[in-house]
């Protein structure tokens, strides 16, 4: 009849219109698809180059690290510091915070006693003048002292150098600097008894010495690599 006749018109329109927005939803979906393909491509890429970026500084600081712990290789000492449960305090070297381009000049002055230990009170030590170390070892009281004065004419290494006053005070005093080996050379005529320079390159020089400064040991470099080692543990 004509009105099962228009109510199936009727219905057929809907389905006509329910296809038309079907094929545009799906021609839709047909354009972006490559525009998500490319984001989920750029992303994985974006993710594999942080997590290379990652490993390789895991990488470097873990060579890093290595490095600085060769700085303990006697046995002998370790098993003596271990002994009077001294292992776990600061190094010197670990303190110091100097200037970029001076770590060398500060390593050829202070050489070995960069490995000295912070100790909380100095007068613990008394008591290993009866037990004394295997091999050499430098210790120091880890609080502030005063500040310094020197020869107002030249530039104090000690200037460039953060770390523990009192120590650093009387360790660098009279060591001066110099931006290189040739300025060094016309300048020694003005110390005194007592006082150096040293240049970049680490060569000291005194009014009647000149010291040349070359890397002997694990000690060469531990400034810069603690320097490096702080920057990739913050990135």
């Amino acid at each position: 009849d004509e009105l099962g006749l228009s109510r199936r018109q009727e219905e057929l329109r809907e389905v006509a219109i329910q296809l038309e927005l079907a094929q545009s939803h799906q021609a839709a979906l047909l354009v972006q698809q490559p525009l998500r393909e490319q984001a989920r491509h750029e992303a994985q890429q974006a993710a594999h180059a942080a997590q290379q970026h990652v490993t390789r500084i895991e990488a470097r600081l873990h060579a890093l690290q290595q490095l600085q712990s060769r700085l303990e290789h006697n046995h002998k000492l370790k098993a003596w510091l271990e002994k009077h449960k001294l292992e776990s305090l600061p190094r010197l070297w670990q303190s110091i915070r100097i200037e970029p381009g001076w770590e060398v000049a500060l390593e050829s002055v202070l050489g070995e006693r960069l490995k000295a230990i912070a100790l909380p009170d100095l007068a613990a030590a008394k008591v290993w003048l009866a037990d004394a170390p295997p091999a050499p070892l430098a210790m120091y009281a880890a609080q502030p002292g005063a500040g310094h004065s020197g020869n107002p004419e030249l530039m104090p290494l000690r200037q460039w150098v953060e770390g523990p006053a009192t120590l650093l005070n009387e360790w660098l005093d009279g060591v001066y600097t110099v931006a290189d080996s040739g300025e060094a050379w016309d300048m020694r005529q003005r110390l005194q008894a007592g006082e150096c320079l040293v240049c970049p390159d680490g060569h000291v020089f005194t009014c009647s010495s000149v010291n040349f400064y070359a890397p002997q040991s694990e000690l060469h470099g531990v400034l810069a690599r603690q320097r490096e080692i702080e920057r990739l543990e913050q990135e």
